[in-house]
């Protein structure tokens, strides 16, 4: 008989010493395959955070464009004029009240679970709050991805980002 078929020979439960180091891993075996695993998921959920941010991120630009849209359309029905606030107030409701007929429906920020803080802002010049006289105005966000940094869209069209984390306080573009 050859060597390597001497295990076959002998009786059951019987198998020589290196037969029982291969029915199994060793602990080191185990203990590398579960650190690579732990490494991997520490990867995919840093990646997953970051990319729920941007998505939140787009929402929120996107969101200002379609306010930016609907006050061009006020402004074309409203002899070139927009919605007057001279205060910073939140778009979702002081200025979707204006809007009610340029909108399907008012839109408000997406909000992370860490921090609820993530509203749109309006401001412009004119007289009074919600009269139908000013001639600029600025839509702010505040965007996740930027260390807090705000998107702006000011009516002279001019849109991105502001390093400043304050709202704009008055309807001058910021940038």
């Amino acid at each position: 008989m050859r060597k390597k078929d001497i295990g076959h020979c002998l009786p059951a439960g019987k198998a020589g010493a290196s037969d029982v180091r291969r029915r199994g891993f060793t602990l080191v075996e185990v203990l590398v395959v579960v650190a690579l695993l732990g490494v991997l998921m520490t990867l995919v959920f840093a990646s997953y955070g970051r990319a729920q941010k941007q998505a939140r991120d787009t929402h929120r630009k996107s969101d200002i464009k379609q306010y930016q849209v609907a006050l061009e359309n006020f402004s074309g029905s409203n002899s070139s004029l927009y919605p007057s606030w001279s205060a910073s107030v939140s778009a979702h409701t002081s200025l979707c009240t204006s809007l009610s007929g340029y909108m399907s429906g008012c839109l408000s920020a997406p909000r992370s679970s860490e921090d609820a803080s993530y509203t749109y802002k309006y401001i412009s010049d004119g007289t009074g709050s919600g009269s139908v006289s000013a001639l600029n105005w600025v839509l702010s966000a505040k965007i996740e991805n930027s260390s807090g940094k705000l998107w702006v869209v000011c009516s002279n069209g001019k849109s991105g980002e502001w390093t400043s984390a304050a709202d704009p306080s008055s309807s001058t573009c910021p940038l």
